[in-house]
């Protein structure tokens, strides 16, 4: 599935980023929004479950910038630094 103006947004970053020096990723392209993290798995597959079931209506968002965010993962929690701001143009 292509995703219209992200996956063409995704496509330029990609080529921007080759051209800065740094490899492409190599897993396929899957926006995804990420709506829950857990710290331990107890009861992770009921709740995959019962997403699952959830119906979820199809939403349209407009998007004017992309924000570049370094993630680090730790026992404390995660710390986000924003490494960038693009605005887009709409």
């Amino acid at each position: 599935m292509f995703w219209g103006s992200l996956g063409e947004s995704h496509t330029r970053l990609e080529e921007g980023i080759a051209k800065a020096g740094f490899p492409n990723e190599e897993r396929a392209f899957h926006p995804h929004l990420t709506v829950a993290r857990l710290r331990q798995q107890q009861h992770a597959n009921e709740l995959a479950q019962i997403h699952q079931q959830m119906e979820f209506e199809p939403v349209e968002i407009l998007v004017n910038e992309l924000v570049v965010i370094r993630s680090e993962l730790s026992s404390s929690g995660s710390k986000y630094t924003i490494l960038s701001r693009h605005p887009l143009r709409v």
